[in-house]
């Protein structure tokens, strides 16, 4: 559809919209509209009432013996919608949204940086000042580390679990796309190693409370560009208000890092005077190397703690005064623009918002308000913008993926926890308890032994005796044998102490949902069945089945992040596609559905492929992505279970079997199974069928024959 306006001579203009077909809808205007006709240009056709319709030039002739009057056609000039703001109102709202979301999630992080310590053990399970107090008393510090086998055991847990990205036709016909976009998926996640990505992701939640994945396209290597997905730092974000875990409630995320003055200078070309400004926005309490968690390189410092004042527009310095705030904003902005609908064609009207009180009077169309949202990228470093980008509304996300164990909102502020988080105070008690313990075990326990002035003969022997006294098959002198040392044997050790102590592991345990039933040990399990045992691992896993299932969402999430970077990279690239297709083929041949059969890789309409990759409705009407078992662990629990069905006289296939057990060669075995299966079936199909009992068969040389006819 074509957009026009025309002259106001007459005190009036109208809009005129032009379709492929050639069809001219007119607005109403000072009471009247006008029916004109396109028509082939003429010699005396001006360049103003001459429009292109498929790729030919015509005219928009009014017919003056039914038009009162004619109007000059001109093309209606689009007013582009704003996303974005000049540098001066961008900072503005990156200095004041950073200052809310940095308060947002002081707290949560704060905690999470502790949470770190405690599974380190050591003093950071320890206050400094109890440090002080007990030390400067003669008391112990002893820490009982307890929370680092938890998370071992949450980890292993994990790793047995670990799952696949598997797409599933959302309708018949999708069988295809789904198939190939399964294979892709498996080849992003291997060159990316996701396994040990999800494994970092995993290992922040549990201990923080949050794990933070980030799919990105990378151009470095290859023009064409590279999928890559990267565990993030969970430090180095700071988010909007939310409170679901996918984002889809938060209007913006920060990503924040420091760098020097000669890497601002390179990455981004700033000169000395752009970076002359020195003073401080924030002041940090404490300071933590991270890993880069952006799309900006390289690692370096980033600062936990409160702001404390400070003036907008000014660059950031550490210490050294050497050293620049980087702040990425991922800003997600939502315009409602009008939608026109004519004649079965949607026309986005946004860039005509001037002209729509005139475009509602055209005829039969009707108009509709439509909720766009786009992604606005603001880079700013110290105070100056250096970067702003929209993105296209196919990629309207953050392509930030977090990992929530516990998420909620309180006090307008975000709350985020982890296991560890509820389980300092018990470790705390347990270390107290230790040292209670020891400390009593020293103290009443030790023999003592008592000498007066005259035992030794000269302080050397004093020393000797002193010094050897613990060992066995000391031999000492003394002034008098009579007035030797006596020795007086020290009171047990209270039991009282040791009983609260295991009191205390156990509601460790207890708090924390991981116990020795989550690996199959608690109570008497050496005269239980396998299956038993995993059912009893299964029911100790529900205290903690939202860790897991939690998880698991994220990396849905994430698996949707990776089919839109597909549609970008692959969409356009169908080479790449054959490609991966075919070194997958070479490591395990298969087959790929199309029309209802399976046929080579080779055979498959690529064209088809491509035009569904670049569909932008994809996601919603043809595939759904999900997760399938992955690791050897859970494969074997699954092939126990439907072994002792098969032992049951349950008829399983023969085949489930088999693809469940954790050997690489299974997929070879199966076809060997599905070929025997079709061989057998022809050889059957070959064979002459026996007639039924009781009828005989006429065949030459039958004995049979000879008797019917006697």
């Amino acid at each position: 559809m074509q957009f026009f306006i025309t002259d106001d001579n007459y005190n009036h203009e109208h809009i005129i919209l032009i379709s492929d077909n050639g069809k001219a809808y007119v607005s109403t205007d000072d009471g009247h509209s006008h029916f004109p006709e396109l028509v082939p240009p003429s010699e005396i056709t001006t360049e103003e009432s001459m429009v292109i319709i498929n790729d030919q030039p015509a005219e928009l002739m009014f017919d003056p013996d039914i038009e009162e009057h004619s109007h000059t056609l001109m093309p209606l000039k689009e007013s582009k919608l704003k996303w974005t703001l000049d540098d001066g109102e961008e900072w503005s709202q990156q200095f004041e949204k950073y200052q809310d979301a940095d308060e947002l999630e002081k707290d949560s992080i704060e905690s999470g940086v502790e949470s770190e310590g405690f599974v380190i053990g050591g003093n950071m399970q320890w206050d400094e000042k109890v440090i002080k107090a007990r030390t400067d008393m003669g008391k112990p510090v002893l820490s009982i580390n307890v929370t680092q086998p938890m998370i071992d055991t949450l980890m292993g847990m994990f790793l047995q679990a670990e799952t696949d990205f598997k797409a599933y036709p959302s309708e018949e016909g999708d069988e295809l796309i789904a198939s190939v976009i399964t294979r892709l998926l498996k080849h992003v996640t291997s060159v990316n190693n996701l396994q040990y990505q999800s494994m970092k992701v995993f290992k922040d939640g549990i201990i923080a409370g949050r794990g933070c994945f980030m799919p990105y396209i990378d151009y470095g290597d290859n023009i064409k560009g590279d999928i890559k997905i990267k565990w993030a730092d969970w430090k180095t974000f700071r988010f909007g208000p939310h409170k679901n875990e996918d984002l889809s409630d938060c209007p913006y995320l920060f990503i924040q890092k420091w760098i020097t003055k000669q890497e601002a200078k390179d990455y981004f070309d700033l000169t000395d005077d752009e970076l002359s400004v020195s003073s401080s926005i924030l002041k940090s309490d404490s300071t933590h190397v991270v890993q880069d968690g952006g799309s900006l390189e390289p690692n370096s410092e980033i600062s936990v703690g409160n702001n404390n004042g400070g003036e907008p527009g000014l660059n950031i310095s550490l210490k050294d005064g050497n050293k620049y705030l980087v702040l990425e904003r991922r800003d997600k902005v939502v315009k409602s623009i009008p939608v026109g609908i004519l004649d079965d064609e949607v026309l986005e009207l946004g860039n005509y918002k001037k002209y729509i009180s005139k475009i509602k009077t055209i005829e039969d169309i009707k108009i509709v308000n439509k909720k766009i949202e786009r992604i606005k990228i603001v880079v700013s470093v110290g105070s100056k913008i250096v970067a702003k980008e929209l993105v296209s509304d196919q990629f309207a996300d953050f392509f930030v993926t977090p990992y929530y164990v516990h998420k909620f909102i309180r006090n307008n502020k975000n709350i985020f926890y982890g296991k560890v988080e509820q389980s300092k105070l018990p470790q705390q008690e347990i270390n107290l308890r230790h040292c209670q313990l020891s400390q009593n075990v020293s103290g009443s326990s030790s023999n003592k032994y008592f000498y007066d002035s005259n035992t030794f003969i000269n302080d050397n022997d004093r020393q000797k005796f002193i010094r050897n006294a613990h060992r066995p098959n000391g031999v000492f002198r003394v002034d008098n044998i009579a007035n030797r040392p006596q020795l007086e044997i020290g009171a047990p050790a209270p039991t009282g102490a040791a009983q609260m102590l295991e009191t205390d592991i156990r509601l460790f345990r207890q708090i924390t949902n991981v116990n020795p039933e989550m690996l199959g040990t608690g109570g008497d399990s050496s005269s239980q069945s396998g299956v038993a045992i995993m059912q009893k691992k299964q029911s100790a896993m529900v205290g903690n089945e939202i860790v897991f299932s939690n998880f698991n969402m994220a990396k849905v999430k994430l698996g949707n992040q990776l089919i839109k970077l597909m549609q970008e990279v692959y969409a356009n690239d169908p080479e790449r596609i054959v490609r991966i297709l075919q070194n997958n083929y070479t490591k395990n041949k298969f087959q790929l559905p199309v029309d209802g059969q399976q046929q080579d890789f080779k055979e498959i309409p690529i064209d088809y492929i491509i035009e569904k990759l670049k569909d932008i409705d994809l996601l919603k009407y043809d595939v759904v992505v999900d997760l399938s078992q992955h690791s050897q662990s859970a494969m074997m629990q699954n092939y126990m279970l439907l072994s002792e069905l098969a032992g049951k006289g349950i008829p399983v296939p023969m085949e489930l079997l088999i693809k469940n057990l954790p050997i690489p060669e299974k997929d070879e075995i199966i076809m060997g199974i599905q070929r025997n299966q079709q061989m057998q079936i022809q050889q059957q199909m070959q064979q002459p069928q026996p007639k039924p009992k009781g009828q005989s068969q006429n065949v030459p040389g039958n004995p049979n024959n000879m008797k019917q006819v006697r």
